[in-house]
């Protein structure tokens, strides 16, 4: 967008294609994929970003029009123009990108993954009035679905009983994900780190959990010293993301987990009830070699990774503390009653105008209670760009890496 707005638009007199053909420049230089050129003597030619040959194509229609419009001085009437280019001011209409694409060259499904991929990068993209209703498109929301602004109400609705009935538990830790430089963008090391310390917990049972002061220490002192030696290994750059499977077979390799120590992977859409339950079960419902043991989980959602610590009570009752290194504000309704903490309630932290995002442990005090836990967690992280996909395109595996609703999740046990 920025480099749209500082191209040279065309002069006044120009044609409609001028403008056309400035924003297919700009677009094409940001998205256009390199194409394989190879030299007469077979080795590759390195290609600028733009490319060269479709940019020739169109100056050349240009100027042909050009001359064509200078030749017969008719102009198409305005409201006609406008009905075949509509540009908006700041982003490229679909007609714009039509005319950088050659559609004959992209399959069916690669032109639902353009649209999905243009959807999510904010650009404007228009059905055409010369679509062709045959050709297969991402498959839209069917009638009697309920939009997902209505669900996200439900869901808060939900959350906020079961902290009202006692059922969840909101604490929160002197610290967060950031605070100190080492540790930014250093939550798929912290989730880890807090499982490993839930299995090396020595406290008798039941199982209390583990206290305040050892999230802090993993937060602040263990992720900064460690953090640092994973993106090197990885070979990325400071403060870049990392995947999470990346990071646990870091901590295999060091010997802070063992590979007897996996249980099960789960993931797929965290609003399907069936994908939700199919991991909710697997913490309750361990295989027979794990059980009696404790169990933990990291999962990976909206770009971001939480622990969940399973808690054997005794007697049948089972706890879970979903452990949030940053959490939004959102997520955890946040109001001076739900948190026992360390920090001051007499103080007017929490009523600050900037958040400021203390980890929070939500402790969930039966498995109903998790399962309204992660869907309203889900939810809270969903802007409208997001809500926006959901309620266009229904659930794909295969489309997954597009989707804001995937989640993964890797459940450990103690050796």
């Amino acid at each position: 967008e920025q480099r749209i707005a500082t191209k040279p638009l065309p002069e006044s007199d120009a044609s409609w294609s001028d403008l056309s053909t400035v924003c297919s420049d700009a677009i094409s230089s940001i998205l256009c994929p390199i194409p394989e050129h190879e030299k007469q003597d077979g080795s590759p030619l390195v290609v600028p970003l733009i490319a060269d040959e479709h940019r020739s194509k169109r100056q050349k229609e240009q100027s042909l029009q050009k001359q064509k419009l200078d030749k017969n001085a008719v102009f198409e009437p305005l409201e006609q123009r406008e009905e075949a280019l509509v540009v908006d001011s700041r982003r490229p209409s679909s007609s714009v990108v039509d005319s950088w694409y050659d559609n004959d060259s992209l399959s069916a499904a690669e032109s639902a993954d353009l649209e999905r991929a243009l959807f999510l990068s904010g650009l404007d993209v228009r059905q055409q009035a010369s679509f062709d209703a045959t050709q297969e498109r991402p498959p839209t929301k069917g009638p009697g679905e309920i939009d997902i602004a209505i669900l996200k109400e439900c869901f808060r609705e939900d959350f906020q009983v079961v902290k009202n009935e006692g059922r969840v538990r909101i604490s929160t830790i002197q610290t967060y994900q950031g605070r100190l430089v080492g540790s930014i963008n250093g939550c798929t090391v912290i989730a880890p780190l807090l499982c490993i310390h839930h299995f090396q917990n020595d406290a008798t049972w039941p199982d209390p959990g583990l206290p305040d002061p050892v999230l802090e220490h993993v937060m602040d002192e263990e992720t900064p010293g460690l953090l640092p030696q994973v993106r090197e290994e990885l070979g990325l750059t400071k403060d870049a993301l990392i995947i999470p499977s990346d990071v646990h077979d870091f901590l295999l390799e060091r010997g802070l987990l063992m590979q007897e120590q996996f249980v099960t992977v789960c993931g797929g859409n965290i609003m399907d009830e069936v994908h939700l339950n199919e991991f909710v079960d697997s913490l309750t419902a361990v295989p027979s070699k794990f059980q009696g043991k404790r169990i933990a989980a990291t999962v990976f959602f909206h770009e971001h990774v939480i622990a969940i610590i399973k808690l054997d009570r005794g007697g049948g009752q089972t706890w879970f503390d979903v452990i949030d290194s940053l959490p939004y504000e959102d997520t955890l309704l946040a109001c001076p009653a739900d948190f026992t903490s360390s920090i001051s309630l007499d103080s007017a932290d929490w009523m600050q105008e900037d958040y400021i995002p203390y980890a929070a442990r939500i402790r969930c005090l039966d498995v109903d209670a998790l399962r309204v836990t992660l869907r309203w967690y889900a939810c809270s992280k969903f802007n409208e760009k997001d809500c926006a996909y959901i309620d266009n395109y229904k659930w794909e595996d295969d489309k997954s890496d597009f989707d804001p609703r995937v989640f993964q999740a890797f459940l450990w046990a103690e050796v």
